[in-house]
């Protein structure tokens, strides 16, 4: 269904669009018993419900010499996956089928700080035991707990640390991946021979965690690290920082960074996203060397932006943490046509 309204001799435009998709019969893979000696065919059992919108507003006017323009959108949709075979199991981090939730939904653990001495830990372990997610890091050994790490809630009060995808999961939903609000807004005008046109584009809100090498301080051992985390991890010096205290032990790494709630960033941003300014010249100047037009402009692209992420990555990249392509860059140009 959609809404389109003009206004003021077409200066003022409006435009509204809601659409409902629910696609029903997805072909999808079912489980068969392996008895069967081969690849089962997909069969229409999926069901995914998908709903949006797009507002665009646009205002034209010109005001003497000087005319303008200016449009604003912006658009959102919501995803409900409503039945798939065996998408029913819950996981720690993003889980990108799973019956009843988003496409990409986040189930991540809820922390309450660090530990600040040995005796917490100690009282920790001695109501968790080295069970569940603590197994790989057993009391009193080396690899064990110390202050500084992470402490993760037992939400099902099972005395365990779990995220077996059961009702003893320690799982909480926190939102899903998928880029929601986005907008755009294009403004340009002209003057006595000057021009410009303007394109911002961003993100109103998209949820991500990063994967990858560097998402994390020692996510593994052969990397660089990102600069963002220096200064900013707990020391006995800095109790109250904002992330948990450095270990080269890959598995205490991954208790006290992945999958945890304060490590999901909301990758909002705005960005310049092109920018061209030209000047033409008076025809009475150039015909008088048998030229028609002369404009001379400069063009650029991704010269700006605004961004929430925290960690110095391209926030139109996503969750990755590392190079999948080029690297991010900005562009200048000058140029000049000449028409005849």
């Amino acid at each position: 269904i959609g809404v389109d309204l003009n206004f003021l001799n077409n200066r003022l435009v409006f435009n509204w669009d809601y659409f409902i998709k629910d696609n029903k019969g997805m072909l999808s893979e079912v489980s068969y018993p392996a008895l069967l000696g081969g690849r089962a065919p997909k069969t229409n059992s999926g069901h995914l419900r998908v709903r949006g919108w797009e507002v665009s507003l646009t205002w034209r006017d010109r005001i003497k010499d000087f005319s303008y323009y200016v449009t604003a959108n912006v658009s959102d949709t919501r995803s409900k996956l409503m039945e798939l075979e065996g998408a029913n199991t819950i996981k720690a981090g993003k889980n990108e089928t799973l019956n009843g939730y988003p496409l990409n939904a986040y189930f991540l653990y809820k922390t309450d700080g660090y530990f600040q001495s040995q005796d917490e830990v100690n009282a920790y372990y001695a109501k968790y035991g080295s069970t569940g997610a603590l197994s790989a890091l057993p009391a009193g050994g080396s690899t064990e707990l110390r202050p500084g790490d992470i402490k993760r809630l037992d939400l099902s009060g099972d005395r365990s640390i779990s995220a077996d995808g059961g009702a003893s999961s320690d799982l909480i939903y926190m939102g899903d991946g998928n880029a929601h609000y986005l907008f755009g807004i294009t403004l340009g005008g002209s003057w006595k021979g000057f021009d410009f046109n303007a394109l911002f584009q961003g993100v109103g809100k998209q949820l991500i965690m990063r994967q990858g090498w560097m998402a994390y301080p020692f996510a593994t051992l052969y990397t660089n690290q990102n600069s963002k985390f220096m200064g900013k991890t707990w020391t006995e010096d800095n109790p109250n920082a904002e992330f948990p205290r450095l270990t080269v032990y890959t598995e205490r790494s991954k208790w006290n960074y992945e999958n945890n709630d304060f490590m999901l960033q909301n990758n909002r941003y705005i960005r310049l996203k092109s920018l061209v300014v030209g000047y033409t010249l008076p025809q009475v100047w150039t015909r008088k060397a048998k030229l028609e037009k002369v404009r001379v402009y400069f063009s650029g692209n991704d010269l700006w932006e605004a961004t929430s992420i925290k960690d110095g990555f391209d926030p139109e990249m996503g969750e990755m943490s590392q190079n999948t392509g080029y690297p991010f860059s900005r562009t200048w140009s000058f140029g000049i046509n000449v028409g005849f």
